[in-house]
Formats: C-alpha cells, sequence, structure tokens
C-alpha cells in the first residue's frame, strides 16, 4: 500500500478505495457496453442473412429443381432492395455456381467463390454466408450472402464515444454520492458485493451476509440471503431431477435394446420355423403332381401350380427375412476390408447370373473400410443384382463401381447402372422391407435387397441414398467408416 494512502483517514481511505471500484466498474460496463452493441449487431446483422437465405432458398427450389437459371437470376435480383449485401449466388447440387447478383462494383473487387462453403465466415469488411437449400429433406443445393460490415466499424465509435462521454459523467455522480453516503452504506454494501462475487466465483450458494441493520440495506441483505436460498434449492432441485432423468434413460435404453433384440429374435425364429412346413407343401405338391398327373383334370392341375407358385414366393420371402433378421442378429468381427477386393469376389460368383443377361460390371478405384466382410460383400452384391435386373429387355445392363476416401474417417462408394430408374418421390419406399415399385411380372424379386443393404449400411454407422431419373438409371452412394469409432 502507498504510504500516502496509509496515512489519510479511514474515511478518506473508504474514498478512494470507493473512487476507485466505482472508476474500474463503470469502466468495465463501458466496455461491456461497447462490446454488446459490436455484438447485438453482428447477431443482428446474422439473423437478417439467415432469414434472407431462408427465403431465397425457398424461392429458389423451383429453379433448382427445373435447372431455371433465367428465374433463378431474377430471384437473386430481389437483393437490390437490400443495400447491405454485396452480393450473392446460388450453387446447384454438384456444387457449380447457378445464378448470381452483384450490386454495383466498378472496381470489380467483388468475387464469388467458386465452391460453396459452409456457416458463416468473417473478415476483410465483410460477413458471409453459406446455406444448404433443402427440399423433402435433401440438400439440392447452396445459397450464398455476402455483407459488407463497415457499418460495424462505424457503430463501434458511436458507442465508444458515448462511454467515453458517459464515464466521467456517471464517475462524478457516483463519487458525489459516495462522499454523501459512504458512512452509512460503504460497509454493509462491501460486504455484499464481495459476497455476491465470491458466489459468482464458486457457486456456493450456501453463503449468508449477515444482517446489521433494519434499514433498507439491512432488508436488501435479507433479500439477496433468500434469493441465494431459492437459488440453493432449485440447484438441488436440478441436481436430482438431472439423476433421476439419467437413470430413466439408462432403464429406457435398455429396455428399447431387450425389445429390438427380441423384436430381431422373433423374426428369426417364426422365420425358420415356417421353412419345414413350405417344404413339407411343395414336396407333397410336387410327388402329387407326379404321382396324379394322369388323373387330374387342367384346372386342377392348374390349381396345383397356383399353390407351388405361391409356395416358392413365400419360402423367398421367409429366406429375405431371415437375411434382414441376420444383419442384426450375426455380426461377425469389424476390420479393414477392401472394397476392390469384395468386388472381384462378388462379380465371380455373379459370372453365370451376368453372362445370362449379357451384362457387365465395371470395377473403378475403390476405397478401404472398416467393417464386417460379410456383410458387407452382401452389400455389394445386393448392389450389384439391383443395377443387374432392373433394365429394359433389349438392353444389355451395365454396372459401375467407384468410390474414394472422403478423408474425414469416411468413404464413399457409388453403384451407377444403366437401368429403368425410378422418380426420387419414392426414394424412401425402395429402402423399405417387402416395398416395390414394379410388379412380379415385370421383375423378380421380394423386394427386401435394398432393405437389407440399408441396414448393413447402419449397422456400419453409415448411410445409404440414392439418385435417379425414370428412363437414365440410378446411382447409390454408400457412406461408410474407413476407421473404428
Amino acid at each position: 500500500m502507498p504510504r500516502w494512502l496509509k496515512n489519510l483517514s479511514i474515511r478518506n481511505k473508504l474514498m478512494v478505495v470507493t473512487s476507485l471500484l466505482t472508476f474500474v466498474t463503470l469502466l468495465l460496463a463501458a466496455t461491456g457496453f461497447v462490446a454488446y452493441q459490436v455484438y447485438t449487431l453482428r447477431e443482428q446483422r446474422e439473423k437478417t442473412l439467415e432469414v434472407v437465405a431462408k427465403i431465397l432458398g425457398a424461392n429458389s427450389v423451383a429453379p433448382l429443381l427445373f435447372d431455371d437459371a433465367t428465374a433463378a437470376t431474377e430471384t437473386l435480383q430481389a437483393l437490390q432492395g437490400k443495400p447491405q449485401i454485396l452480393s450473392a449466388a446460388l450453387y446447384n447440387q454438384e456444387g457449380r455456381i447457378f445464378a448470381v447478383f452483384i450490386r454495383d462494383d466498378p472496381s470489380g473487387t467483388i468475387q464469388i467463390p467458386p465452391t460453396p462453403g459452409s456457416g458463416y465466415h468473417a473478415g476483410g469488411g465483410h460477413l458471409e454466408l453459406f446455406q444448404k437449400i433443402l427440399h423433402e429433406g435433401q440438400a439440392i443445393g447452396t445459397i450464398y450472402l455476402r455483407s459488407a460490415t463497415r457499418d460495424f466499424t462505424t457503430h463501434l465509435l458511436k458507442s465508444m464515444l458515448i462511454a467515453i462521454l458517459a464515464l466521467p459523467i456517471a464517475f462524478g455522480i457516483v463519487f458525489l454520492m459516495a462522499t454523501k453516503l459512504q458512512r452509512i452504506i460503504s460497509a454493509p454494501l462491501i460486504r455484499l458485493a464481495e459476497a455476491a462475487a465470491g458466489v459468482a466465483q464458486s457457486h456456493d450458494y450456501s453463503r449468508r451476509v449477515s444482517r446489521e441493520s433494519g434499514d433498507e440495506l439491512g432488508r436488501l441483505i435479507d433479500a439477496f440471503n433468500e434469493m441465494l436460498g431459492q437459488i440453493q434449492a432449485r440447484d438441488e432441485e436440478l441436481r436430482e431431477a438431472r439423476v433421476r432423468l439419467e437413470e430413466r434413460v439408462k432403464q429406457r435404453t435398455v429396455e428399447l435394446d431387450r425389445s429390438n433384440k427380441e423384436l430381431e429374435q422373433f423374426a428369426y425364429v417364426a422365420s425358420h420355423d415356417l421353412q419345414e412346413p413350405l417344404r413339407k407343401i411343395l414336396a407333397f405338391g410336387e410327388r402329387l403332381k407326379d404321382q396324379s398327373h394322369a388323373h387330374l383334370d387342367p384346372t386342377s392341375l392348374d390349381y396345383l401350380g397356383r399353390m407351388q407358385g405361391a409356395a416358392k414366393r413365400m419360402q423367398e420371402l421367409i429366406d429375405a427375412l431371415l437375411q434382414y433378421s441376420r444383419v442384426a442378429s450375426q455380426v461377425g468381427r469389424f476390420e479393414p476390408v477392401s472394397l476392390k477386393t469384395l468386388a472381384q469376389e462378388v462379380i465371380s460368383d455373379l459370372e453365370t447370373r451376368i453372362t445370362e443377361c449379357r451384362g457387365e460390371v465395371k470395377v473403378g478405384k475403390l476405397p478401404e473400410v472398416y467393417g464386417e466382410p460379410v456383410q458387407l460383400r452382401q452389400l455389394l452384391q445386393n448392389l450389384i443384382l439391383n443395377g443387374l435386373k432392373f433394365h429394359p429387355p433389349e438392353l444389355a445392363p451395365i454396372v459401375s463401381l467407384e468410390g474414394n476416401d472422403l478423408g474425414d474417417g469416411t468413404a464413399e462408394l457409388r453403384v451407377k447402372d444403366n437401368g429403368i430408374g425410378f422418380e426420387e418421390r419414392f426414394l424412401d419406399r425402395i429402402f423399405r422391407p417387402f416395398q416395390r415399385l414394379h410388379t412380379r411380372e415385370e421383375f423378380e424379386g421380394t423386394g427386401m435387397g435394398l432393405a437389407i443393404c440399408q441396414k448393413i449400411v447402419e449397422r456400419h454407422n453409415g448411410s445409404i441414398i440414392a439418385r435417379s431419373v425414370p428412363g437414365s438409371g440410378a446411382t447409390f452412394i454408400v457412406v461408410l467408416p474407413t476407421r473404428q469409432s
């Protein structure tokens, strides 16, 4: 402590301490005020950009879907009424620039990013926003907005000027008041402030401030103590509620796991037990046909054939259901797997099928992933068979496989065919069990192939999606992990 301060009276010491505390508090408040103004302006600008991006994105869905660049450009021209927005761009699903808006820029310094990014980017006196455009849950493009932030600096200077002007005035007022009232309120206020700061730092709501008077300061201390008591009680209630919630979540998780296992086991057992009666129906039907063929009229023989056909279809459905249930119930060890090696093995196994349909399977660059080899083999086989099956009779099917490591712990596999394709509005149906877009007379199968693929991909914590245009084939895009999570 300086010598000059030691020699002052207690009253003057309190005045000095009060003045210093007041000055520091006001300075911090002014700094916080300026920071808050800047933060608020930035937040408002971001919200404004988000609202504009959502409106533009909603108005750009149709141009993107119908590849109408003229309509997209007209949509962006609505930004002429937003002077704070310097430029904007619309990217299509492939990440290419689809439409552009640039406010008057004689110097030619405004540049549009060649590829879309994500989120906000600030710097160089600008604020940029990249926001996905969604249609039916799928990203079909990206909207880009660029806004000037030079007004941030102007606003900051104004806020600093206000703070600088207000600081000495407030300090003078507080100093005068402290001079008059320090003997009465200094001590209890200091104690209260110290207590509040201690609680804020330690979060110890059991602390209390002693009351030494019956005036407003005393009642303030009582209110402060009561507030601490309420916060302490609520804090304990929240802690207890959190514990109870964690227990309920754990219990519910266990119940769900048990329920899923029971359902999978039920499906497996039920399907397995149905196999034997079906085998008997087929066997005895075949015996009846062989032994009594000469004694049965054409109608009876037709009924018998229909019965056998229905039994065979039911057997195929049961086999597919068994395969579907085994995805979760019979899982081997996960390990690094070469998709290229698996693809070559699958093609070798399907050689007869490929020859019969005059098809061709092309294998390009394929990455290594982390998974269960048997299930990944089944995934490739189902996707290849799907491409070989759904094609016009006059067209030889061609299926191509390629992929790459995405560098973020995942890899992408793309399986493309030249078949009949489908409308993407049916995308959610093709991965459901027993769902078909065509009759059995048109294309054979049980409708379980893609459902099993999705089950395998989900078991590997991956994702699968398809892109298609009727008459132009389909492309299935699978993302799988490349390392153990």
